[in-house]
C-alpha cells in the first residue's frame, strides 16, 4: 500500500504544471502551456497523434499564423460548410482581427500528425466576469470545451499548421 501511494506522490510531483504567459503583443490576458497530462480528455485527436508542450517560438508563430491568415480561414470555412452568416471580424486588416482577439485569454497544447507540428489555440472571452467565471473555473487546468449559447459568444478554438503556416480545418 505504501508502495502505490509513493507512485502516486512521484506521478503528481513529476508531472508538469500548465506554464502561464502573457505576450502583450497579441493580447491582453494570459495564455496557458498545456503538456499532454493536463489535456481534456474530450480532445480525441490526442489518441492518435503524438502530443507535445509548444514552446513560447512555436506559440508566437502560431499568433502571428492567426492574424495573418485569418481572412483566409473565413474563406475556407465558408466554401467548406457553405456558410453564409458573418464572422467575428469582418475586416481582412492584421490590426482589426488582432484589436478583436486580443480581449480573449489563450491555452495552447500541440500535437504532431503526419511530421506537421499543429498548435491548437483556444481563445476564453472573459470580458464579464461574473459570467465567465462558473464556466471557465478551471481554464488554467484543463482545456475548456463546451456548447450552448454562453460558449458560442465566449469561447473560440482554433488549429494552426506550423508546416504549412496555416489553419488546419476540422
Amino acid at each position: 500500500m505504501k508502495i502505490f501511494f509513493s507512485l502516486i506522490l512521484i506521478l503528481l510531483v513529476v508531472q508538469e504544471k500548465p506554464a502561464v504567459i502573457k505576450l502583450p503583443k497579441f493580447y491582453k490576458g494570459e495564455g496557458v502551456i498545456f503538456t499532454k497530462y493536463q489535456n481534456n480528455s474530450s480532445l480525441s485527436f490526442f489518441e492518435k497523434q503524438t502530443t507535445f508542450k509548444p514552446n513560447l517560438n512555436q506559440i508566437i508563430r502560431a499568433e502571428e499564423i492567426f492574424i495573418k491568415n485569418y481572412p483566409n480561414y473565413r474563406k475556407m470555412m465558408r466554401e467548406k460548410y457553405q456558410l453564409s452568416g458573418k464572422f467575428d471580424v469582418i475586416s481582412d486588416k492584421p490590426s482589426k482581427i488582432k484589436k478583436h482577439f486580443e480581449i480573449f485569454n489563450r491555452q495552447y497544447s500541440g500535437y504532431l500528425d503526419s511530421n506537421d507540428s499543429i498548435i491548437f489555440v483556444g481563445m476564453l472571452k472573459f470580458k464579464d466576469l461574473k459570467e465567465s467565471s462558473p464556466h471557465f473555473k478551471f481554464w488554467k487546468e484543463q482545456i475548456i470545451f463546451g456548447s450552448g449559447k454562453f460558449f458560442e459568444k465566449n469561447h473560440r478554438f482554433y488549429y494552426i499548421n506550423l508546416k504549412t503556416s496555416n489553419f488546419l480545418i476540422k
